[in-house]
């Protein structure tokens, strides 16, 4: 097929648009509403379980660990203190235990120096001790009997507190967490991020601050890690705004130019992210800001084309429609052969049997796709629309003597 043929088929895609070009907008609005309703079920992964296909074998033997010992998540709370055999010490540190225990969702049991019993022998045979009494002494002989009786048990000493008693650890044993299923059908936070956020909570009470008291563990790191991304996506896409800011003022000369990208932007990721969470597609925390970062991109680059030739035909005899039409048909083609071709290399990532790039395949593809939709609608329908002014927009600036 001759290249003539092709532009002619995207000028008179433009053609016809332009006479519809309210419903049109109207059209495009009504799918950014159905995109903002999808993201409402869109649910983020954080598990590092859900990083292989079904029946990779990290995942058969995960889950026979799971059928013997429960769940392979845990909780860990590391105190640190000049010294954890004081009654202050001993006080919060058995508060902040008992707060574990009653306050997570998922947990099972705890175990620290405070809430551990082991066997003893005794002149009347064996008995069950507590490390530290339900009474904490106040008095040194307490006291010191608690620190002997706390490293009279070397195997037990080495995993809960420190030679010099400086450090502790609080082991948080939880129960398994519903699967998948069942858990997304009352929300979108999964368990594992529920526990993660109820354990920072609580460690980051100010009653608690003498022991200061550090986290770890896959739920308190995953989310941790949610918390982390969404600060820094913030970061990441004001830096883009402003790039993209800067580069469509100094290429396009207009508030046109400059307005553009964010609305091909905006959509791409709406409707991307929109279908995402309707369908039930993976979508990773961790590489959720890759299809962010790719449309802006990709939006910037494509809209420099589409506006450096409208303002040339706009130039050249005025007319707004016939330079939309003339646009699409002679930007048409290469902005799509490139977008097509940005969408099957993308899709090669669906090749590695890991979900996580599974997905940065499908993802950063839809998002290419919705991006030149939302390029070639809004363009047409926008640049033709009265309304929207401006191959001199900046009163009191004539842009075009730079």
């Amino acid at each position: 097929m001759k290249i003539e043929m092709i532009n002619k088929k995207f000028g008179s895609y433009a053609k016809r648009l332009l006479k519809v070009r309210w419903l049109a907008l109207l059209t495009f609005a009504v799918a950014i509403v159905g995109g903002i309703v999808g993201l409402k079920h869109l649910v983020v992964e954080t598990s590092f379980d859900d990083y292989f296909v079904e029946g990779d074998p990290m995942l058969i033997k995960t889950d026979e660990f799971k059928a013997h010992f429960g769940n392979d998540y845990f909780i860990g709370v590391l105190t640190e203190c000049d010294n954890h055999f004081t009654p202050e010490a001993l006080t919060t540190l058995r508060a902040l235990s008992n707060e574990l225990l009653d306050s997570i969702s998922y947990v099972d049991k705890i175990t620290s120096l405070t809430d551990i019993e082991f066997l003893v022998g005794n002149d009347e045979g064996m008995a069950i001790e507590q490390i530290v009494p339900d009474v904490i002494p106040t008095d040194k002989a307490g006291l010191d009997s608690i620190r002997t009786l706390a490293y009279s048990k070397p195997e037990i000493a080495r995993k809960l507190v420190s030679k010099d008693g400086r450090l502790s650890w609080i082991m948080v044993k939880l129960r398994p967490f519903p699967e998948d299923s069942v858990w997304k059908k009352e929300g979108t936070i999964a368990p594992d991020l529920i526990t993660g956020a109820e354990v920072e909570k609580i460690i980051s009470k100010s009653c608690y601050a003498q022991l200061n008291p550090k986290a770890t563990g896959m739920p308190f790191v995953n989310q941790q890690k949610m918390k982390f991304i969404g600060e820094d996506m913030k970061r990441m896409v004001l830096i883009a705004l402003a790039i993209s800011i800067i580069v469509m003022l100094i290429a396009t000369r207009s508030w046109q130019g400059i307005i553009a990208p964010f609305i091909s932007t905006f959509g791409g990721l709406t409707l991307t992210f929109g279908v995402a969470g309707w369908l039930g597609l993976y979508v990773d925390s961790a590489t959720t800001m890759i299809p962010v970062m790719l449309a802006f991109a990709v939006s910037i680059a494509y809209n420099i084309h589409i506006f450096s030739f409208f303002k040339q035909r706009m130039r050249l005899h005025g007319q707004r429609k016939g330079a939309v039409i003339e646009t699409i048909e002679e930007t048409g083609w290469p902005t799509f052969f490139c977008g097509m071709t940005t969408i099957v290399s993308l899709l090669s990532f669906l090749a590695v049997n890991i979900r996580p790039v599974k997905a940065i395949g499908v993802n950063t593809s839809l998002c290419v796709l919705f991006v030149l939709v939302t390029l070639y609608h809004h363009s047409s329908s926008c640049l033709s629309t009265p309304l929207i002014r401006g191959l001199y927009p900046f009163r009191g600036w004539n842009i075009h003597t730079l």
